[in-house]
């Protein structure tokens, strides 16, 4: 239902008074602060019309009243100004010639740590989904002299290491054959295919060098089935404890132990609409019982034109949304450009 013109101004007034204040808001506190054209009265029976119609709750009997979920989604979708980045805390992101010589996840850290200073809010981020990067090239260098390092690069920029053991006492010569035989072999491979591939006889082609080429494999199966796994960083996570919602013990514990559930929130996280746009999802659109008092805020990120991963932030449903949707949107484009930089230089 659209809400006519009044209406629409009144809720806009409540969400931004209470975002600030913390504290129900009554009518004639609206009346002494805005001009809606009518008198206190009127006010209240219009707050009272957007009650019945689901965009308000009145929390106790003698108090004011506080926007619902609906009434959040309505400011958000018709009302709430759009974001200024202005507005924004001044902040210094890893400059490209910086992020190129350092770790993805150092990246995305840095990043999470400077969006949850940015919003005050814990901030959350994906690294780029391994499943969709395709192998680039494996490196393996001998640690020991039956122990050897398994370097696999991805097309993503993500880097992953194990360590083997390898049979006999094999040269650094036939090291480096079984790691070029298994680079020509899976190079341009998506990771999540691997597990599929049937690998050529590498002894018929490598003679002994190539007893050395399953294990390795087995490396790389390896970081295929952990990539596979939902990981999520999270920065900033005692943010949350300064919001007066969280002030309850059991609530805040609920909503810890929450954040403590990676697959839950990499799902959370990755309702990101496609494209260049900001998703809000608030209170239960976020289909997460411990975070019903809370709205998150999330955006996907891309390598190339690829789209790589999420980052957002979680916050109370009272929650400043044009700011939070600026920052969101303005470090999941910077962070596309560093990583974009980070792959393809």
């Amino acid at each position: 239902m659209v809400l006519d013109a009044r209406k629409g101004r009144i809720l806009q007034a409540i969400v931004d008074d209470y975002v600030d204040r913390a504290d129900p808001i009554a009518s004639e506190w609206l009346a002494s602060r805005y001009d809606f054209g009518c008198k206190s009265a009127t006010v209240r029976n219009e707050m009272a019309e957007m009650s019945e119609l689901g965009y308000l709750v009145q929390p106790h009997t003698s108090a004011g009243r506080i926007p619902t979920d609906r009434g959040y989604r309505y400011y958000v979708d018709r009302l709430m100004p759009r974001p200024s980045y202005e507005d924004l805390p001044t902040v210094s992101p890893m400059d490209e010639r910086e992020a190129a010589s350092s770790p993805i996840e150092d990246i995305l850290q840095h990043t999470c740590r400077l969006l949850a200073g940015m919003t005050q809010y814990p901030s959350l981020a994906t690294p780029p989904a391994g499943q969709s990067a395709l192998v680039h090239q494996i490196v393996v260098t001998r640690a020991t002299k039956a122990r050897a390092l398994v370097v696999v690069v991805l097309t993503n920029g993500e880097v992953e290491h194990r360590l083997v053991e390898l049979p006999g006492r094999p040269t650094a010569q036939e090291v480096e054959r079984a790691a070029n035989f298994l680079t020509r072999t899976l190079a341009g491979k998506p990771l999540d295919d691997i597990s599929r591939i049937q690998l050529p006889d590498a002894v018929a082609v490598l003679g002994s060098a190539g007893e050395l080429v399953q294990p390795i494999f087995q490396a790389v199966l390896d970081v295929a089935d952990a990539l596979a796994e939902h990981r999520v960083f999270i920065e900033g996570a005692s943010q949350i404890l300064k919001q007066p919602e969280f002030h309850d013990v059991a609530k805040v514990e609920q909503l810890l132990s929450a954040l403590e559930e990676r697959s839950v929130l990499y799902q959370i996280l990755s309702r990101s609409l496609l494209g260049d746009d900001v998703t809000v999802l608030i209170g239960s659109e976020g289909q997460v019982e411990a975070m019903r008092d809370c709205s998150i805020v999330t955006a996907n990120y891309c390598i190339g034109n690829r789209v790589a991963g999420y980052i957002g932030i979680v916050g109370p449903t009272r929650m400043h949304y044009g700011r939070a949707v600026g920052a969101v949107g303005w470090m999941a484009r910077n962070l596309s450009a560093l990583l974009t930089h980070h792959s393809f230089g």
